[in-house]
């Protein structure tokens, strides 16, 4: 079958903060995580399909409800894999329940059942409001000790008789089985919205932890160490440039050689990159307006994500016009100019991965007027725009031939 792939029809992506995979096991078969389908009754749903050739097709090997009811959506989904296991956290929208954006935890074997195990509620957020319009949660996995940390939108702070959202973070050291208890990211006492985190693994077991004030409208990096300890709340790192508006301004990010790269949506809707050295107290450098366009930013999500090659850092988003798919590739002298992905396509989210199949491929998914599909690019070839092939100037025949 050619690519891209059709998924399946139905199946759904989280709508907002989001990261799917796919991802490749060691038996050599191909994985992602979605929502189990678009529609009201199932969007609490997890599902797991699985390729052997994911130019082929998906089948979908198993379902798990997340929470009380499969009717409360899943509005924010974050998946790392650490060898054959695909680690998951997920925040629900459950506005007509008792527990509206509780978080919770569960995961899959690639190799071993296919199925997802049973989930575990991490945090009980009881009646509380996550904030306006925030739900939103990240998972990683320590370099060295092995925990996971996972970081989402937590109680909010009350002061002087309204809420604030906030950042919490909570550490398993046993797989997810239990959970240590919320530790507050963002600011204590600070009368402001903080929302959208992502969390990075960085090295000696650091997490690097990115959020955003929703009512200044910055960003900002917060470390923490593998005893919860944090740096003493820092400044915002968009000194230069004002994040955007969206609420979920950061996409995937990525430890490379013990510097942290993150992608997040600036002032003028582009993709900035920030990268923090991996210590207890970081350095940043940053570098702004990256992409060459504007990138689609759907339920206040924007549509970017950075992935690792080795050294080479590759960058993907979807274009907020054309809505056609971007990348660009920083080897390590600068990123250079953006090279369309795919085209005629009307796609509102892409989650990117790096495997070997056949050759290196940038892999992704993503969603193309409601369908979700699969898509690659051989990245073992030269990162050449097509607008650079040249033809001779006379007397030419160069094809296409039928062999």
């Amino acid at each position: 079958m050619a690519l891209p792939v059709t998924i399946h029809a139905n199946v759904s992506v989280g709508p907002q903060n989001s990261y799917h995979g796919p991802f490749r096991a060691s038996d050599g078969a191909f994985y992602l995580i979605a929502r189990a389908f678009a529609s009201a009754s199932s969007a609490g749903v997890l599902s797991l399909w699985r390729a052997t050739d994911p130019t082929d097709s998906f089948s979908e090997l198993d379902a798990e409800t997340i929470g009380d009811s499969g009717t409360e959506a899943l509005l924010s989904i974050w998946c790392v894999q650490e060898d054959d296991t695909v680690h998951i956290v997920a925040q629900k929208d459950g506005a007509a329940s008792t527990n509206p954006h509780d978080v919770y935890y569960t995961s899959v074997d690639l190799t071993s059942t296919g199925t997802f195990t049973t989930e575990i509620r991490i945090e009980d957020l009881g009646t509380d409001d996550a904030g306006p319009n925030a739900v939103a949660c990240s998972i990683a996995v320590e370099s060295i000790g092995g925990d996971l940390v996972v970081v989402y939108q937590g109680d909010p702070d009350m002061l002087m008789g309204t809420e604030y959202a906030q950042i919490d973070a909570n550490r398993s050291d046993n797989d997810g089985a239990t959970w240590g208890g919320p530790t507050q990211i963002s600011d204590t006492g600070d009368p402001d919205h903080y929302t959208g985190p992502v969390i990075v693994a960085g090295t000696s077991d650091r997490m690097h932890i990115f959020f955003k004030n929703d009512d200044i409208e910055e960003a900002f990096q917060r470390r923490m160490g593998s005893d919860d300890s944090l740096e003493t709340f820092p400044s915002a790192f968009s000194a230069t440039k004002n994040a955007a508006t969206a609420n979920y301004i950061f996409g995937h990010g990525v430890n490379s050689s013990g510097t942290i790269y993150v992608p997040w949506l600036d002032a003028d809707n582009e993709t900035s990159v920030v990268s923090f050295t991996s210590a207890d107290t970081p350095s940043y450098t940053e570098t702004n307006n990256v992409s060459d366009n504007d990138v689609v930013v759907v339920n206040s999500s924007a549509a970017h994500a950075i992935v690792l090659d080795g050294t080479d850092r590759h960058l993907m988003y979807s274009h907020a016009l054309q809505l056609d798919i971007f990348r660009d590739v920083d080897t390590g002298s600068g990123w250079g100019t953006d090279i369309e992905a795919l085209d005629a396509v009307t796609v509102n989210r892409v989650y990117p991965n790096i495997y070997d199949r056949s050759g290196t491929k940038l892999a992704y998914i993503y969603s193309d007027g409601g369908a979700i599909r699969y898509n690659e690019v051989d990245i073992s070839v030269a990162f050449t725009n097509l607008s650079d092939v040249k033809f001779p100037d006379q007397n030419y025949f160069t094809g296409p031939f039928d062999i």
